[in-house]
């Protein structure tokens, strides 16, 4: 008697591999694409902070581009975007994450983001 297996059961067990990869692959990205949201969530709140304290100590009310080496914040730095903070100390933000926006206004107390290729002052 032969020792070994049949070609029928070494395709068995790479089918079932590919389908267990394909749905790993499909929950890992998933959770990187949250975790890159939340990423770009928290950098706009630490970026607002700097802003209002930035604003505030000198009565700088104009729109600052987030890459400004006035803005002192901790987290990863964004493509891009612009933050504004008026008299009042409210803050309104619109940074660009790679291909997340995350938008507030004055008026809202929370960010919001969504997957776009572009992101602007509301």
């Amino acid at each position: 008697m032969k020792k070994g297996f049949t070609l029928v059961e070494l395709l068995a067990v790479i089918v079932v591999l590919a389908i267990v990869l394909t749905i790993t692959q499909t929950s890992i990205n998933k959770v990187l694409g949250n975790a890159k949201k939340g990423t770009a969530e928290a950098t706009a709140y630490a970026i607002i902070r700097a802003s209002s304290m930035y604003s505030l100590d000198n009565n700088y009310y104009e729109p600052i581009n987030v890459l400004d080496s006035r803005l002192s914040y901790d987290g990863e730095k964004p493509t891009s975007g612009t933050v504004q903070t008026n008299s009042n100390g409210d803050t309104k933000i619109a940074i660009l994450f790679g291909d997340w926006c995350v938008i507030k206004t004055y008026s809202e107390t929370e960010v919001s983001s969504s997957k776009t290729e572009t992101c602007t002052l509301p």
